[in-house]
C-alpha cells in the first residue's frame, strides 16, 4: 500500500491534494521529506555527541542506550 501511495504522490508532482487531507490543504511532500531528512541528520548528530560525552565519562550503560537509539535513527534515515 505504501508503494502504491508513493507512486500516486509522484504522479501528482509530489503533492497530496485535499482528497488525502482533512483540513483541505495541499502539502509539498518533497519539502516535507527534505525537512524530515534534515531533522534526522541533526538528531543523529546530537546522539553522536551524547555518545562521545558518555564515553568520556565512562558511562557505558547510557552510551550503549544511545547507540541503540542511534541505530534505529540511522535505519529510519536510510529509508527516507
Amino acid at each position: 500500500q505504501a508503494e502504491f501511495l508513493a507512486e500516486r504522490i509522484l504522479m501528482r508532482g509530489g503533492e497530496l491534494s485535499e482528497a488525502f487531507l482533512d483540513d483541505k490543504e495541499t502539502i509539498d511532500i518533497v519539502a516535507t521529506l527534505k525537512l524530515n531528512i534534515h531533522l534526522k541528520i541533526a538528531t543523529i548528530g546530537r546522539f553522536n555527541n551524547g555518545i562521545r560525552l558518555f564515553f568520556k565519562k565512562k558511562d557505558h550503560r547510557n552510551r550503549m542506550l544511545l547507540e541503540e537509539i542511534l541505530k534505529s535513527e540511522e535505519i529510519y534515515l536510510s529509508e527516507l
